[in-house]
């Protein structure tokens, strides 16, 4: 059986993926609060519909209480197995406050977010 797909390209490359597995979803797992000069470590998951999934690379962007991103934070994480981890350190002179951290898997385009309150 052979798949068709019709793609029409308007702008910048692409990729199109294949995947022998559905994926149900990605679990982002953070603390809730940190304080500043501390590191806040994450685990990322991507979960199949069945079994296991194979190997993902998620997207985490961090943004502070002012909503900008922090791009020095950000991290490509390596999933193996449909699990990763990672981790930044928050320096001693950022915002205190409500910070997000948005994760997306680059295959399926899923996403989570958590929010971390940040402590002096």
């Amino acid at each position: 059986e052979i798949d068709t797909v019709n793609l029409s390209r308007k702008f910048g490359p692409f990729a199109v993926m294949r995947l022998p597995y559905k994926t149900a979803g990605l679990k982002l797992d953070t603390p809730r609060q940190s304080r500043l000069g501390h590191e806040v470590k994450f685990s990322v998951q991507v979960q199949a519909e069945e079994g296991t999934a194979g190997v993902h690379v998620v997207r985490v962007d961090v943004f502070g209480p002012d909503d900008k991103p922090r791009p020095l934070y950000a991290r490509n994480v390596l999933c193996s197995a449909g699990r990763g981890t990672a981790g930044f350190w928050l320096a001693w002179n950022d915002d205190p406050g409500l910070w997000r951290i948005a994760a997306r898997d680059v295959t399926s385009g899923l996403r989570s977010e958590r929010e971390l309150t940040v402590r002096k």
